[in-house]
């Protein structure tokens, strides 16, 4: 229950930064990071959900959305739905955009088998126990696993109310060669499309 208390907590600041950076879209979005982080840190979260909170807000089509349903608000306005129940309509997903560097991702971890997933917010761990995952699905959780705490692939994550959702790049999970990384395969890629590969360093 703890747990659940924790990532509530978390989802309600980082909700809060959409809605918020909604109604300001005309400012720098480093400036309204910043901003809105320090007004919504009691939640817990930290710069970095704030950011991707800021980036979600951006790229919304319309920034006059009615967070929770129209049709909620009316009825809340009518007395009709408890404050309660309006606060879980607006509770959104959090997102944490993925970082190949930070072993996939800035906060969410799954262990080897992808039987569970820690979830670290300003050294505060909470822990996801996943379903098995079988067939197909089952190896691509186990190879994303697998290759982010090499730092050779980015995973995005967004948790809800009843499901974790991963993106990632599924070229990441091609077959490569013998002695291959993801790494000097994405450059080889560059290379045969034109584009310069990063400049790198002697092993």
């Amino acid at each position: 229950m703890e747990g659940r208390t924790v990532l509530t907590a978390w989802r309600r600041g980082y909700g809060a930064i959409v809605r918020s950076a909604c109604q300001d879209a005309g400012t720098a979005l480093k400036e309204l990071t910043t901003t809105l982080y320090d007004r919504h840190r009691v939640s817990g979260i930290d710069h970095w959900l704030a950011h991707c909170a800021v980036l979600e807000a951006a790229a919304l089509p319309e920034k006059d959305i009615v967070f929770g349903g129209k049709g909620a608000l009316q009825r809340r306005q009518k007395g009709l739905i408890p404050n309660d129940q309006w606060k879980a309509l607006r509770l959104r997903p959090m997102t944490s955009i993925g970082v190949r560097n930070f072993n996939g991702n800035r906060h969410f971890r799954l262990s080897d088998g992808g039987r569970a997933c820690t979830v670290t917010v300003l050294k505060k761990p909470v822990v996801l126990h996943l379903p098995e995952m079988r067939g197909t699905w089952g190896k691509i959780i186990r190879a994303l696993a697998l290759l982010a705490p090499d730092k050779e692939i980015s995973i995005q994550f967004r948790i809800d109310s009843h499901r974790l959702h991963l993106t990632f790049d599924e070229m990441d999970l091609r077959r490569l060669q013998p002695g291959e990384t993801l790494t000097l395969a994405r450059d080889r890629d560059q290379a045969a499309s034109g584009r310069r590969a990063r400049c790198r360093g002697p092993d």
